[in-house]
């Protein structure tokens, strides 16, 4: 996938430190209504959020795993607080049990990220690439990416992303969809002045399985450019690039930016060609 978003991970951390990150240390606060600290299920009768200002609720309610009229126990309500911290939407999450009404306090983060673009390519000066990305995490509130990023000088390009970590209710879909177009100059000798240009697209589309259990469809589409027709495998300046693959991914790790605990497994299992699958490699 020609996302640029992986390479510009760095700099996100960096933004994430400047403007804040998670409360990774906060404690859930929970006292039921006889006082006693051995009980360790609690009846939820009622759930209220707060702060919450641009998050829409249903967001933060979904990853709860339970609703009013339900009996907990004191790990669940673990486990559910740290959904909502993986959610990267709050720099801090609280949970506090008043008699029987869950109040969940949240304080938002900053959701949109300007970051500058620099690439030194190839370790040479007269090679850097130089722009611009903007990052919005919580777009409309409900916690969906929408990231453009565009750079030029060496290599030019650009990028345009949105993800939907959830959608469909119940049936808990995802989806992510990529566009991109990119220019790579030779890097042989025997063809100095080759010139790519790559201009495609990215479909993701999944289901959520529970909580912890990921699996989706992915299909990328590469239509490849260039000004030496004679070694493209269709005869012409233009080679088609298809790739399937399908990802399961198991996470039941406690918080995914620094895990104490759980685990993380992925499979992938991908099909490549040229020229629409009739060139399989």
């Amino acid at each position: 996938m020609y996302s640029i978003i992986p390479k510009l991970f760095p700099y996100y951390v960096l933004a994430v430190f400047l403007f804040g990150a998670h409360d990774v240390s906060s404690k859930m606060r929970v006292s039921n209504a006889t006082g006693s600290k051995l009980d360790t299920t609690f009846v939820i009768n009622g759930i209220e959020l707060q702060g919450n200002r641009h998050t829409k609720s249903y967001i933060i309610l979904r990853e709860l795993g339970f609703v009013p009229g339900d009996t907990v126990a004191r790990q669940d309500l673990e486990k559910a607080k740290k959904r909502i911290e993986n959610l990267n939407l709050f720099n801090r999450v609280t949970f506090y049990l008043d008699q029987q009404t869950l109040l969940i306090n949240l304080t938002e983060r900053w959701y949109v990220f300007p970051i500058p673009i620099l690439f030194w390519n190839e370790h040479d000066f007269k090679k850097l690439s130089y722009g611009m990305g903007v990052f919005h995490y919580n777009f409309r509130g409900r916690a969906e990416l929408l990231a453009f990023s565009g750079w030029w000088g060496f290599n030019p390009g650009y990028s345009l992303q949105y993800v939907n970590r959830w959608f469909g209710g119940k049936h808990r879909f995802y989806s992510e969809i990529t566009f991109f177009s990119k220019r790579v100059d030779s890097k042989t000798l025997e063809f100095p002045d080759l010139e790519e240009r790559h201009r495609g697209f990215s479909l993701v589309l999944g289901k959520r399985w529970g909580f912890y259990t990921f699996s989706d469809l992915r299909l990328e589409y590469d239509v490849l450019y260039t000004n030496y027709p004679d070694i493209m495998l269709s005869g012409t300046a233009r080679d088609h690039l298809l790739r399937l693959q399908l990802h399961f991914k198991y996470d039941s790790r406690d918080l995914w930016e620094y895990p104490r605990r759980g685990m993380k497994a992925e499979w992938a299992f991908s099909r490549c060609s040229l020229q629409n699958f009739r060139h399989p490699y």
